[in-house]
């Protein structure tokens, strides 16, 4: 991988450490400032779901670039995800520090989302996500998450600009508290 593929996937992990790319499709949605923010809580009770997942498995669905070419991004895998749980409120951090927040619901089922800036010592510009999934459960105890990802950055990597939608999946694995 080329120093600029690897800095360019750096500058772009974040909330899942998961990037996604692809081929261009309809299933692609540019995500907004608006769509991160006040995202809200689920009706859920508790903190069981809180503890480390390890990201297992990563899926490309879709990328859309109005500028910039999804070529040199790939799916990543091994990133820890530190989720905290406070009853309907969700609070997911990527390895990066990144932070995303929303809500869950008593089904299990969560909406997040946050906002990143591209590190300075790689460019400029902005990440926006919004992750929604589902907790699996066993004798009331995680055990995985699975979700989709819908990402739009929107910038400059090195040098090259970007405008790119990107729509992923994936499996993150409880590890434990």
């Amino acid at each position: 991988m080329s120093r600029c593929s690897q800095t360019c996937a750096r500058a772009l992990i974040w909330i899942v450490g998961l990037i996604v790319s692809g081929c261009g499709g309809p299933s692609a949605k540019t995500i907004t400032a608006k769509d991160v923010n006040g995202i809200p809580a689920g009706d859920a009770t508790g903190t069981a779901l809180s503890g480390s997942y390890l990201l297992a498995s990563a899926a490309i669905e879709d990328c859309t670039c109005r500028v910039g070419s999804c070529a040199m991004i790939h799916a990543q895998t091994g990133t820890t995800l530190m989720v905290v749980q406070q009853d309907g409120a969700l609070t997911v951090t990527d390895s990066n520090g990144n932070v995303s927040t929303g809500g869950v619901k008593l089904d299990d089922t969560f909406t997040c989302g946050g906002a990143a800036a591209i590190p300075s010592a790689e460019g400029q510009g902005e990440i926006y996500a919004v992750m929604d999934g589902t907790f699996q459960l066993s004798g009331g105890q995680p055990t995985a998450m699975t979700f989709q990802i819908s990402e739009t950055i929107t910038g400059t990597i090195l040098g090259m600009s970007y405008d790119c939608d990107f729509l992923g999946s994936g499996t993150a694995r409880y590890e434990g508290p």
